[in-house]
Parts: C-alpha cells; structure tokens; sequence
C-alpha cells in the first residue's frame, strides 16, 4: 500500500512537470514565430537597401518626403508593415518596421550622440565632426527596427549597421 501511495505521488510529480512544460512552450511558440518574423523583415530591409544606390539611401529611407528622389512621397520612408505583426496601441502611423539614421527626419548629422548607431562620427570624410547637416556622406550608420505588440506586451528587434561608399 506504501508502495503503491510513492508511486502514485512520484505520477503526479511528474504529470504536473509534464504539464507544465508543455503550457510553457505553447505559450511561447507564437512569440518565437513573431521574432523569427521581425528579424526576416529586417534582414530583407537592409538587403533592400544595399540594392539601392549609396548615394540616395539617407533620402529614400528617411522620414522626410519631400527629399525623396523621383519626386514627392515616392519613396520607401522610413516606416513599413510586417505581415504577421500587430503596431503596438500607440503606434499612430500603424507601421511595426522603421529605419533611423542619426540626426532628424530631415537632416543627417554627424554630431548626433547615438552610441547604438556609432555617433558622433566624420559621415563625410572631412576629417571634422561638424554641427550642421551633412549631405555627402561617406558613411552611413543606420538602424532597422520593428516593434509590435504581443500579449499586452511591446516587443523589439532591431539591427544596426553601417553603409559605406563604393
């Protein structure tokens, strides 16, 4: 009968730790799923950016319109969806993907203090880290990022590179 009691409780142990771990992984399989998106969508962004010609990256991807080469509001921008991700609740344009360089929306600046993108830092090459806008850049850091929302939480990924004249 003692036997028999070890036994049972030794069972329910185990079924209790089996049950567990198989409530853990079920809740985690969307949110892998959900990463595994967000970093695709920002490698297939940077490699679409190194498609396009050096020269016009800051004026396709920033978040200034009015610059964009073909004409107005012709460009990618700065923002994008991912199928798959929802925008977190604040999220007014409704775009998970952004891209960032360092300065403003409208001006490329070597004199940004960004650590993540490498600033301050010479982007033309002068030798001198100035305080106004650069607009021949020799280097260009940039960050890809997207965040969504997943079970009331805000998540993140993002990358950062650098870009380089050819």
């Amino acid at each position: 009968m003692i036997e028999m009691m070890l036994v049972m409780v030794v069972m329910t142990v185990a079924v209790t730790m089996l049950a567990s771990t198989v409530s853990s992984s079920t809740r985690l399989g969307p949110m892998q799923s959900q990463r595994a998106l967000a970093a695709e969508a920002v490698r297939e962004k940077l490699e679409h950016m190194r498609a396009m010609p050096f020269e016009q990256l800051w004026s396709l991807y920033n978040g200034y319109p009015a610059d964009d080469p073909a004409g107005p509001a012709t460009a990618p921008g700065a923002g994008f969806l991912v199928a798959g991700l929802e925008p977190l609740s604040a999220d007014l344009d409704g775009l998970v993907g952004g891209v960032r360089f360092p300065g403003t929306a409208t001006s490329l600046r070597e004199d940004d203090d960004d650590a993540a993108l490498g600033m301050p830092r010479d982007l033309d090459m002068n030798l001198v880290i100035d305080n106004v806008p650069v607009t021949d850049y020799s280097i260009l850091p940039v960050e890809v990022s997207i965040e969504w929302e997943s079970g009331g939480e805000a998540r993140r990924f993002a990358a950062h590179t650098m870009f380089t004249a050819p």
